[in-house]
């Protein structure tokens, strides 16, 4: 999965994001791009960012599985 939306923080920024998932798949965290959305459509930005960013998720998410599970603080 992704998510992609418009900034609340950042006027103007428009946000994709994709998970990392741990061995259980769970989200453990996410690695996400901005960009200008007055100078991207929300499908230019997909078709550019979407990719990259869920392969940098897998890769990330393949260093997190080799090392263990991730275990929260209790």
């Amino acid at each position: 999965g992704y998510a992609m939306q418009d900034s609340a923080f950042g006027n103007g920024l428009r946000i994709l994001a994709a998970p990392v998932l741990d061995v259980d798949g769970y989200p453990v965290a996410a690695v996400s791009v901005a960009a200008p959305a007055a100078r991207m459509s929300d499908d230019r930005f997909r078709t550019l960012a979407l990719e990259p960013v869920r392969s940098a998720a897998r890769d990330i998410a393949r260093a997190v599985q080799a090392s263990g599970a991730v275990a929260a603080a209790v």
